[in-house]
């Protein structure tokens, strides 16, 4: 009995093993090529931008505007690295941060912050 029980164990571990080596890439997920040489690049984005209006509604819209525009600097980072050092690219993780300073009256700002992951695959060469 002990000797079938640690069988079973053992090739379930195997099937375990070598699942991976057999499984598809999920849709939308980049395959590296085998001579690729895959890196993670980290990059920070920070900027301020003042804040229109005195209202809530216009502050807000203020704030939105400037974490689209971040993730538009995000969107095309991926393009930047392609033309540069990157045969493939995406996007793994990103995170945005926005607050408001004020700096006196009418002097209201956004700081809008955000930190991107991605996975590169270098062009041959670099």
């Amino acid at each position: 009995m002990r000797l079938v029980r640690l069988s079973m164990t053992a090739a379930l571990a195997v099937m375990v093993l070598t699942s991976g080596l057999v499984a598809q890439q999920p849709p939308g997920v980049m395959a590296p090529v085998a001579s690729e040489r895959m890196i993670d690049v980290a990059v920070t984005y920070s900027f301020m931008v003042p804040i229109k209006g005195e209202d809530l509604l216009a502050q807000s819209k203020s704030l939105e505007a400037a974490r689209r525009m971040i993730y538009e600097i995000a969107a095309n980072e991926c393009a930047t690295m392609r033309a540069t050092i990157a045969a493939t690219c995406r996007l793994e993780r990103f995170n945005v941060q926005s607050n408001m300073q004020r700096h006196g009256p009418g002097q209201e700002m956004a700081q809008v912050s955000a930190n991107a992951s991605y996975k590169v695959g270098l062009k041959s060469g670099q």
